[in-house]
């Protein structure tokens, strides 16, 4: 009968132990689940929020715009931004400069469509090689000026760089 005594009581603990045990993965799993919902939460809080800020300009189509290195503007349509993303390049003849060619420009523009975003490449130069204008989302985006232009052959910050454009809706 001790046996059977300290067996079952030894059975009991092993039990309780499991149940213990049980707790703590499903409190385990519960506190995962809520670092889970958190982090989510914290994620799409810190989400590119450019497109709810009333606090960043926008623009209307056929308005002529300037936006500097990273600057963002509001589209017309809710959900539409336009970003001044990078200089791809800058070979535009130096105005200290004698050259062949007046050269080009290249800017990165990102244009951000609720969950979407396209990015457009326009040039100073213009022609079919090296468009100066692009037409997307029934918009079209021209580029009318990169300023500021090159007086020598010393290479220009990325930061300095203002583009001119307008939108015009199609």
């Amino acid at each position: 009968m001790v046996f059977f005594y300290h067996s079952a009581k030894k059975q009991r603990q092993v039990t309780q132990r499991k149940a213990c045990l049980n707790h703590l993965d499903e409190k385990e799993n519960m506190d995962r689940k809520l670092l889970l919902c958190i982090l989510g939460l914290f994620l799409l809080g810190s989400c590119d929020d450019r497109l709810s800020d009333n606090n960043v300009p926008s623009f209307s189509p056929g308005d002529t715009i300037q936006l500097l290195m990273k600057e963002t503007l509001t589209g017309p349509v809710p959900g539409m931004a336009l970003t001044f993303d990078s200089v791809l390049t800058d070979s535009r003849c130096p105005s200290q400069v004698v050259c062949v060619w007046e050269g080009d420009a290249a800017v990165q523009l990102v244009v951000n469509w609720n969950d979407e975003c396209d990015t457009l490449v326009l040039h100073t130069h213009g022609g079919n090689q090296m468009p100066s204008a692009v037409t997307l989302n029934a918009y079209r985006y021209q580029l009318n000026k990169l300023s500021p232009y090159p007086e020598t052959v010393d290479p220009i910050p990325q930061s300095a760089y203002k583009s001119e454009l307008i939108i015009e809706a199609l």
